[in-house]
């Protein structure tokens, strides 16, 4: 089994979270948080069951740093995986295609390139798995 390919944003601030916007530039890629078969929002528990949530819960626990998950959507059956836990999230790519891969990516480092050049995100970007990571701060 191949090992899972993520992209891991590690925040340095303290106190602020940063990772509202990363959800915003998927959104703009088109991915949805309602689950196109359910019409729910969906994330999983520790004991690996899919329960519903609010968008609004989703940012709370964003934004007040507060371990989490989320499944965002590019077309039904075809989810993207974020989990985040204090000043980490990370965004999982197995099972995606070659293009959904590319796609989110860009926007990732796209977005970040631009935080960098003009307001003061303090993040480091980690793109690969166990094997080989490659990191952009």
């Amino acid at each position: 089994m191949p090992t899972p390919m993520i992209i891991q944003i590690v925040g340095h601030n303290r106190g602020e979270n940063h990772f509202e916007p990363i959800l915003k530039w998927l959104e703009e890629l088109g991915l949805t948080f309602r689950n196109p078969a359910a019409d729910a929002i969906t994330w999983w528990n520790d004991s690996g069951d899919q329960l519903t949530t609010t968008l609004e819960d989703v940012l709370r626990k964003i934004r007040n740093s507060e371990p989490g998950n989320v499944q965002m959507w590019f077309s039904e059956g075809r989810d993207l995986f974020i989990s985040w836990e204090k000043r980490e999230m990370l965004i999982y790519l197995d099972g995606k295609s070659i293009e959904e891969k590319r796609m989110v990516i860009r926007a990732i480092v796209d977005n970040f390139i631009e935080i960098r050049s003009g307001l003061r995100a303090d993040w480091k970007i980690c793109i690969g798995n166990e094997d080989a990571i490659y990191g952009i701060e």
